[in-house]
């Protein structure tokens, strides 16, 4: 058996293979080694034992398995890393079986170790080959690496509790809250209306009800809150401050009881509850009570400017040629035009009457309502100009509720008429049937208007007719000519004389009919003559017939 010295620095072999045209130089494989100079084969290369390896090409030596690893096969490039949860302390190790399971209080997350981490505090390793420590459940602690049990997981005791796992103590109960069972998870709040300025608290008897004067309106709290401005906390454990009442206040911070509220005084007021102050009683009103909870307004047709009036005195009335119809004003309204204000205090102004106008504000007297002049009038009250008279009327009298219309059979285009001599006949030609108009009708078609202020036209008698409008005499009516007639007054025009008829005298005020025996086809028949017997084998019974019937078999027709 050779013996190597192993130099403090690498030494690299080369083969050296020769012929008659190259000579060069070859190294050794990974996994292999030559201990020899001059080697002129690659069998010189030996492959290196179980229990080494070699990373790198011409070394004269293999190195050793490390710690942590092993090295199970003739020739090894690298070394086999022992798995997690296992170890290995000795180096030159030639199978797995040298990898050793860790033991229970201990753990290997990682691979190729050479020892197992102590399981840590707070954790658990109660098996061998364990990878990750198993870490103690809520509400408990461990302070010793190494634990073999769940059973190093300790109870966190009274006074203290853990809401994370794997911890290795306790967090002590904070203030506000008490830890009052051991394994606590979570601290417990101290109710509404306490508090608990300490840690570590055991009980529910470390929560302290508030005193007078303060509260706690939420739980878990390590103080109490001074009672605000405008409420009062009269006992223990108050969980919301009680608000001063309405007409109260209340400046001052921590009132131990209702007493600290203080009633407005007179001049000022409250409409709401819990206020550090009262409100200065506003324009318009007066507060005239000590704790008043509105200001009482100032009554119709009065007034008042100034704020934090302290008497009904201070409102004022209305002077004539103003009025208020609200209360609780500051200023009065100036008299509006059409009407007038005549006595303080007024809460409504009165009205000019019918007849009269006023187009003034601020009147104080009846006396500014004036008459309205002939050619006007004003049908109500309150108006603040009169109205022009209106066409087919007139207006002659001085404070005119109403025009007077113009008479049947006249007419006024005009406005503002002071007279009824404003009033026109209707000319021949026309008429009117209506009082108060403003022009006069035309004389319609049948009909004559033959005097001046006719009230309604003449129609033109039976048997005549008028086919013009404007007619102004009787002469307009004409006779209706032969083979027409009229029955009726009023006419246009004549109805054309019918089949079976005739008409032989102008102006007839009816048809004449053919006499039985006799038949006529044709209209507008001027004579007898048109009246044709019927012939052999026919017959006609009745007057007035356009065609004759046929004579019935076995009669005989002549």
């Amino acid at each position: 058996m050779n013996t190597f010295v192993l130099l403090p620095y690498i030494i690299t072999v080369f083969l050296c293979t020769s012929s008659r045209e190259t000579s060069a130089q070859q190294s050794c494989p990974p996994g292999t080694y030559n201990t020899n100079i001059g080697s002129n084969s690659p069998q010189a290369c030996a492959k290196c034992p179980v229990g080494s390896y070699n990373q790198y090409s011409g070394r004269i030596s293999c190195t050793t398995c490390i710690w942590g690893y092993y090295c199970d096969t003739v020739g090894a490039t690298d070394p086999k890393p022992c798995p997690i949860g296992t170890y290995n302390p000795t180096t030159r190790s030639v199978s797995s079986q040298a990898c050793l399971k860790c033991p229970v209080g201990s753990y290997n997350q990682y691979i190729g170790r050479f020892s197992c981490t102590p399981c840590i505090w707070g954790h658990f390793c109660d098996n061998v080959g364990t990878i990750h420590p198993k870490p103690c459940p809520l509400g408990t602690y461990n302070p010793s690496t190494g634990s073999m049990s769940s059973h190093a997981c300790l109870k966190c005791n009274v006074g203290s509790y853990n809401q994370y796992t794997g911890q290795p103590s306790c967090t002590t109960c904070i203030w506000g809250y008490f830890c009052d069972t051991v394994g606590a998870t979570h601290p417990k709040p101290c109710p509404i209306g306490t508090y608990n300025p300490n840690t570590g608290a055991i009980s529910s008897q470390g929560c302290v009800k508030c005193p007078v004067g303060s509260y706690n309106s939420y739980i878990g709290q390590s103080s109490c809150r001074t009672c605000i401005s405008g409420y009062y906390c009269n006992s223990v454990g108050v969980t919301d401050p009680k608000p001063c009442p309405v007409g109260t206040y209340n400046p001052n911070p921590g009132s131990l009881s209702s007493l600290g509220c203080t009633k407005c005084p007179v001049g000022s007021y409250n409409s709401y509850t819990g206020q550090i102050s009262c409100r200065t009683c506003i324009l318009g009103c007066y507060c005239d009570t000590v704790g008043a909870n509105n200001p009482k307004p100032c009554a119709g047709g009065t007034y008042n400017p100034n704020i934090g009036s302290n008497s009904s005195r201070a409102c004022v009335k209305c002077p004539v040629g103003w009025y208020n119809p609200y209360t609780g004003q500051i200023s009065c309204r100036t008299c509006i035009s059409g009407y007038y204000c005549d006595v303080v205090g007024a809460t409504d102004p009165k009205p000019c009457p019918l007849g009269t106008q006023n187009p003034n504000r601020g009147s104080s007297s009846s006396q500014a309502c004036v008459k309205c002049p002939i050619g006007w009038y004003n049908p109500y009250t309150g108006q603040i100009s009169c109205r022009t008279c209106i066409s087919g009327y007139y207006c002659d009298v001085v404070g005119a509720t109403d025009p007077k219309p113009c008479p049947l059979g006249t007419y006024n285009p005009n406005r503002g008429s002071n007279s009824s001599q404003a009033c026109v006949k209707c000319p021949v030609g026309s008429y009117n049937k209506n009082t108060g108009a403003f022009s006069c009708t035309t004389c319609m078609r049948g009909h004559f208007c033959d005097t001046q202020g006719a009230t309604g036209p003449k129609p033109c008698p039976a048997g005549t007719y008028n086919p013009k409008v404007d007619s102004t005499s009787s002469h307009a009516c004409i006779k209706c000519p032969v083979g027409s007639y009229n029955k009726n007054t009023g006419a246009s025009s004549c109805t054309t004389c019918i089949r079976g008829h005739f008409c032989d005298t102008p102006g007839a005020t009816g048809s004449k009919p053919c006499p039985a025996g006799t038949y006529n086809r044709k209209v507008r028949s001027t004579s007898s003559r048109a009246c044709i017997k019927c012939p052999v084998g026919w017959y006609n019974r009745l007057p007035g017939q356009s065609s004759c019937l046929k004579c019935p078999t076995g009669r005989s027709c002549v």
